[in-house]
């Protein structure tokens, strides 16, 4: 709409305030907006846009992110179950382009599952929390010596609390796929300690998935 001298646009967008726990550690305030930044370099429409980091008057941090209207791949996987391969085979492709563009900037994601990837309302894909999930990873294995991530989705390396690479994403992928093929997790378990066990038993499976 017109207003006086100027025009007025209405955009929904995502407010997301960085974990409170982070936000007095300077360490990790400085990788999540390394991280941030180099998102927002990034074109990919299968990525969601982060418009701006900002804080607010009292220091708390926030992004103002893509609004995308639909639901997160866990909700649409038990909507829709079981999915047609070739919609699975379209979800799949869309999640893999974002990942390769972000590897291609070394970002890694560390905490990739359903619950992250976004489907909205015309069926696009939308993958979010790529700088949250670093920043809070790397505060997490600091004061704690803990890990992030569910434990279902994470790579062996990574519960052992080992080095995260491209390949520990790529794990995360061979499990989401796996998931939208039979409506369930390959390995369970309450622990990632005990997940990772159990896939290293069983290693056959996301051998041939990835």
């Amino acid at each position: 709409p017109s207003r006086g001298l100027g025009d007025v646009y209405k955009r929904q967008v995502t407010v997301k305030v960085l974990r409170l726990d982070l936000q007095n550690d300077p360490a990790s305030l400085r990788r999540f907006h390394r991280e941030a930044m180099s998102l927002t370099e990034l074109t990919n429409p299968n990525i969601v846009n982060i418009y701006d980091i900002d804080q607010t008057d009292d220091g708390m941090q926030y992004l103002v992110m893509e609004y995308v209207d639909g639901m997160d791949l866990k909700a649409y996987i038990k909507k829709n179950h079981k999915l047609p391969y070739e919609r699975v085979i379209e979800i799949m492709e869309q999640i893999l382009s974002a990942v390769e563009d972000a590897h291609a900037h070394n970002i890694i994601h560390r905490d990739l599952k359903p619950k992250n990837i976004l489907i909205d309302k015309n069926g696009a894909v939308k993958i979010t929390d790529f700088g949250i999930a670093v920043a809070v990873a790397e505060f997490t294995m600091t004061q704690t010596n803990t890990l992030v991530g569910s434990v279902h989705y994470i790579s062996p390396e990574q519960a052992r609390g080992s080095m995260v690479t491209k390949q520990s994403d790529i794990y995360s992928l061979g499990i989401i796929l796996f998931e939208m093929l039979t409506g369930e997790v390959p390995y369970q378990g309450e622990t990632a300690i005990s997940v990772a066990s159990v896939s290293y038993t069983h290693l056959t499976l996301p051998t041939i998935l990835l």
